[in-house]
């Protein structure tokens, strides 16, 4: 197992301090819409707004291909409200590490095994 951070699609991001703000899995797709954290040498990174410790932006983490998923620990899964901007998450992305074609990721929404193709971080534009 490799941990996220050694793939170069995500090493400019930080998702153990990210947000997560949605899980939806559908036949054949699993996607996790999350608050990410930037790196400085992230090509949309802008200095951390008011109140905030990172720079975040919104983006989603896709995995299509999917042939199985194995999620547990959801029943637990609660949303917390954002102080600053009243936003609703399930806490944070605290693990994520990729095996061929296995991809294991747990935080507070429980954990997460999907077998699919390769992971796809995808940004949404700044408004």
């Amino acid at each position: 197992m490799n941990h996220y951070s050694e793939f170069p699609e995500f090493d400019q991001v930080y998702f153990e301090n990210s947000w997560v703000l949605n899980i939806e899995a559908t036949p054949g797709k699993l996607r996790i819409t999350l608050d990410v954290v930037l790196r400085e040498r992230h090509p949309m990174f802008t200095s951390p707004v008011a109140a905030e410790q990172y720079c975040y932006q919104k983006g989603s983490l896709t995995f299509e291909g999917v042939s199985e998923i194995h999620w547990s620990g959801q029943e637990s899964m609660v949303a917390a409200r954002d102080n600053i901007d009243g936003q609703l998450d399930f806490g944070g992305l605290d693990d994520f590490v990729i095996s061929g074609e296995s991809s294991s990721l747990t935080g507070n929404f429980g954990f997460i095994t999907v077998i699919s193709r390769f992971p796809i971080l995808e940004m949404e534009a700044r408004p």
